[in-house]
């Protein structure tokens, strides 16, 4: 599914492929979720609707690149897909253009950001949600957001561009 520019669920949302009826009805049970009286229940809900584990993976890693225009911060760059054999619905990053704060006045990077997106909302409303975010946020940072691996990519690849702009 493709929203409209900025607008967050439970809006419209455009089926780009799949089956209508599947996507829709598990569109229908993330909003439904979303809508619960408490968060204790949005969280619960959130487990059957929403692929959670996926989800707070994504938005950690959009606050640790500073992907201030995706989804949790924005509302914005985002696609949703309908996990078939999970049943669940899924979060795509999308149109990753400004990263690491680019063409942002603020020179700041938080761990914890204000969330604009509503199913971000609804996570970091929960002890539950905030407990997983952070660890989730240490175990990349711990394992993923390695110096000297990254630092040797960027190297290799800087020298392959070298290699390019010589021809």
């Amino acid at each position: 599914f493709e929203p409209p520019f900025r607008v967050d669920l439970p809006g419209p949302m455009e089926l780009k492929s799949g089956a209508a009826a599947d996507g829709a009805r598990a569109l229908a049970a993330l909003n439904a979720a979303l809508d619960k009286a408490t968060p204790a229940a949005r969280w619960t809900a959130l487990g059957q609707a929403l692929d959670r584990d996926r989800f707070m993976t994504g938005l950690a890693l959009e606050v640790l690149i500073n992907h201030w225009d995706g989804y949790a911060r924005n509302q914005n760059n985002f696609r949703l897909f309908h996990d078939r054999p999970s049943d669940r619905i899924l979060f795509l990053p999308h149109g990753m253009d400004q990263l690491f704060g680019l063409r942002r006045p603020e020179t700041e990077m938080p761990l914890l950001p204000e969330f604009r997106g509503r199913a971000a909302q609804v996570v970091m409303q929960t002890r539950a949600g905030q407990e997983q975010y952070f660890e989730r946020a240490g175990w990349l940072l711990t394992n993923v957001f390695r110096v000297e691996p990254m630092t040797a990519e960027v190297r290799r690849l800087e020298g392959r561009i070298r290699e390019a702009l010589a021809d």
